[in-house]
């Protein structure tokens, strides 16, 4: 994100399980919140993965808010629809 312009792109890794690149993607949101721009990197991600016929993940993130939020949504029905 580019903070005087609060621009932002989306991108992440995927890895298979002995964390070997599978591929990369990136994305151009326009103007968001970094929480935002977190989140849609994870269900970006999520998509790619679903696309790919896998079901099992691990997600990593380095954004504590963002992590609290999505382990919190298990227990109870979120607000917000990213983590829904």
């Amino acid at each position: 994100m580019q903070l005087d312009s609060k621009n932002a792109t989306v991108g992440g890794v995927i890895c298979d399980e002995n964390g070997d690149w599978i591929f990369g993607y990136n994305q151009y949101l326009g103007k968001y919140s970094i929480f935002y721009v977190e989140l849609w990197g994870i269900l970006e991600g999520l998509k790619f993965i679903q696309r790919r016929g896998h079901d099992k993940v691990i997600i990593q993130s380095d954004n504590l808010e963002v992590v609290k939020d999505i382990l919190g949504s298990v227990s109870t029905a979120s607000n917000l629809v990213f983590i829904r």
